[in-house]
């Protein structure tokens, strides 16, 4: 998942958290943004930039994806008792 590039088809496959970044990002080629510099730029130009952003470093993502994280029993980390017999 971390080597996976950003586009369209795949979006959905991201953190939520990212895809609401992507989501803004995108929102400034929208006319009423045109002071936004990113408004200039063209998809490929967008695409490359948001593909060279290390997103699974962004602290938002870090923090959606360690909710995430299945948890492990303290149980399983004790050690067993010796058998008596």
């Amino acid at each position: 998942m971390r080597w996976l590039l950003w586009n369209p088809e795949v979006h959905t496959q991201f953190p939520v958290a990212l895809q609401d970044i992507m989501w803004a990002v995108f929102m400034s080629r929208h006319q009423r943004a045109a002071a936004s510099f990113l408004h200039y730029l063209d998809d490929e130009q967008l695409f490359y930039i948001m593909n060279m952003v290390e997103w699974w470093d962004m602290e938002p993502v870090k923090e959606e994806l360690k909710a995430h994280e299945p948890k492990v029993s303290t149980d399983l980390l004790r050690p067993a008792s010796p058998k008596r017999g």
